[in-house]
């Protein structure tokens, strides 16, 4: 290969703050740019007159962007758009990390000779609806001709993508949701001051979140809870980070409770790593996930957490995670909340996330080494 760079093509949805999107900018930020050249097609934004909060950051670092016609909008246009990137992109390894939606974009990649082709499963479950499943259901025996290399974010979205054989006998590469722990480390100073800045009293207890506003993480049930934990705790916070479809919804629900003086909806932030320090408790009642790279973050940041028991126990790295059912009110995962909160020790957790192998710059490595060998095995 000499010195020409190997040419990675990443395929997501946007460039926002969802997890998918946040680990692979992690990645690509300490990725060698002297040995790799990454470029991101987005198959769905948010707004056509709203950059992402990540493109500006990518596109400083050398990484080109895509933006094609939405799927919502036209699947077809879209799906022809992003055949004509992968047709002139001279790619060597084309990377999509859209489950079976990913099989249309590896059939280009297959047409045009890309040597490796991933597809890469982030979650360990869905509720898409009947019509979608069986959607994808067809796609499957596709999407396994036209995959050269299977991935996924942990052993239950492997499972949940590929199969309990192919986890089992190592046809899965699992891509850790990794995170630069220094940046995650609890720092006292920078908690003072993010709370000034947002208004937020030094002694009230914050409950957080970090994640798109959406049936998928149950956003709405958030403030549910937390409204119930107000009740025992009248100078409690809730802090909300993202953006997504159900923001009208919950907005509805802060003024049903009356809780306007004691809600922050920050949207999409650069500066999760911060708003992290300023919390106490970390809420995460997702109806599925895969592995979620918020719950490293947290648990780096020395947060305890209380996340239901959708969430893969593999997500576990501290006795910091508590898990609950999603069958239980509000009022039980406020209770927990409380009992939780009878301990405010903080515990830091950079050692325990290092530990588990979710420190990015080895992470980092891990992954080049693989995508060079596996070009290798192609040629």
């Amino acid at each position: 290969m000499g010195t020409k760079k190997i040419r990675v093509l990443h395929i997501l949805d946007e460039l926002n703050t969802g997890g998918a999107e946040r680990i692979v900018f992690s990645y690509f930020q300490h990725i060698d740019r002297d040995k790799f050249q990454w470029d991101f097609v987005m198959t769905r934004y948010a707004e056509t007159d709203k950059k992402g909060i990540l493109e500006d950051k990518i596109e400083s670092m050398g990484g080109y962007i895509f933006r094609v016609h939405r799927k919502r909008e036209n699947y077809l246009k879209n799906i022809k758009d992003v055949d004509t990137v992968i047709k002139n992109g001279n790619y060597d390894i084309v990377h999509s990390h859209l489950d079976e939606l990913s099989t249309f974009y590896l059939m280009s990649a297959k047409k045009y000779k890309v040597p490796v082709r991933i597809c890469h499963s982030h979650l360990a479950g869905t509720d898409r609806g009947r019509g979608i499943e069986l959607f994808c259901k067809i796609l499957r025996p596709i999407m396994y001709c036209v995959t050269t290399n299977k991935f996924a974010c942990g052993n239950d979205a492997g499972t949940a993508l590929w199969g309990e054989e192919a986890v089992k006998n190592g046809e899965v590469h699992i891509m850790k949701n990794a995170i630069n722990t220094e940046a995650f480390t609890y720092d006292e100073t920078i908690r003072i001051t993010k709370r000034k800045e947002l208004n937020i009293d030094q002694v009230s207890v914050v409950i957080g979140s970090v994640g798109r506003l959406s049936y998928q993480k149950n956003s709405g049930y958030i403030v549910d809870i937390f409204a119930k934990f107000h009740e025992m705790h009248p100078k409690s916070v809730l802090v909300l980070v993202g953006v997504g479809d159900l923001l009208d919804k919950i907005n509805e629900k802060i003024k049903q409770y009356d809780l306007h003086d004691c809600v922050r909806l920050l949207g999409s932030r650069n500066d999760v790593n911060e708003i992290m320090m300023v919390m106490d408790f970390f809420l995460l009642p997702s109806r599925f996930e895969g592995l979620p790279i918020v719950m490293v973050e947290a648990q780096c940041t020395g947060l305890p957490c209380l996340v239901s028991d959708t969430i893969t126990k593999e997500i576990a790295l501290s006795e910091s995670v508590q898990y609950i059912s999603l069958n239980k009110p509000a009022a039980e995962w406020a209770d927990e909340l409380d009992r939780i909160s009878q301990n405010s020790e903080r515990v830091l957790g950079k050692e325990i996330v290092k530990n588990n192998g979710y420190e990015i710059d080895l992470a980092t490595k891990d992954l080049e080494e693989y995508y060079i060998k596996a070009l290798r095995n192609k040629s």
